[in-house]
């Protein structure tokens, strides 16, 4: 999916979901995302940050973002291409660490450790991915939603991880607070190390 397309479908049906997350931003608040994508959250987010860090493994998406960023005057959000692994993260401490739609579409030992570099680097983590589904309906859309993604193993492996829910307990980290959103396949977590 190109950046405009992705900014025209998947961040417009997002958007619900990026202000309950950004609600719970404290201003003037350092913040790191990972997967950022078209960089629509920290961008919206940008009147309550002193500093936004968005990385992305894609790099037309990380351009798309900075057009962007330019665009709108804004100086103290960078987006850069990163690919989280290893020791990879910020080379400071962070208020808040932030990935959405983003442990299902790597093997799980990676999303381990990258949901585990969050915590390190800040003290408080706020995800958002696929849950477990609750009815078969929700198990058949989400199979249509990822069966012809290039990750569609990954995905498979997640959910038999016990999904995000998995992926928290795997990390070790306490939850602090969830929240579902307006699509029932989607959920939120708060957490602390």
């Amino acid at each position: 999916m190109t950046p405009w397309i992705k900014s025209q479908t998947s961040d417009r049906y997002l958007a619900p979901i990026r202000q309950q997350i950004i609600d719970r931003i404290p201003d003037q608040s350092h913040v790191w995302e990972v997967g950022c994508g078209t960089g629509a959250l920290l961008l919206e987010a940008a009147p309550k940050l002193k500093l936004g860090i968005g990385w992305d493994a894609d790099p037309s998406l990380i351009h798309f973002a900075n057009c962007r960023r330019q665009k709108m005057g804004i100086g103290h959000i960078a987006f850069e291409t990163h690919r989280v692994h290893g020791t990879s993260t910020p080379p400071y401490p962070m208020d808040l660490a932030i990935a959405c739609l983003f442990f299902h579409v790597m093997p799980i030992d990676a999303a381990v450790e990258i949901l585990e570099q969050m915590a390190m680097i800040s003290s408080r983590v706020i995800i958002m991915g696929f849950c477990q589904p609750s009815t078969q309906k929700q198990a058949r859309l989400n199979w249509l939603d990822q069966r012809f993604t290039g990750h569609y193993l990954h995905f498979e492996a997640y959910q038999e991880a016990g999904a995000l829910a998995g992926i928290i307990e795997m990390a070790r980290l306490n939850i602090e607070d969830h929240w579902h959103t307006h699509d029932e396949s989607l959920v939120c977590y708060e957490l602390s190390s």
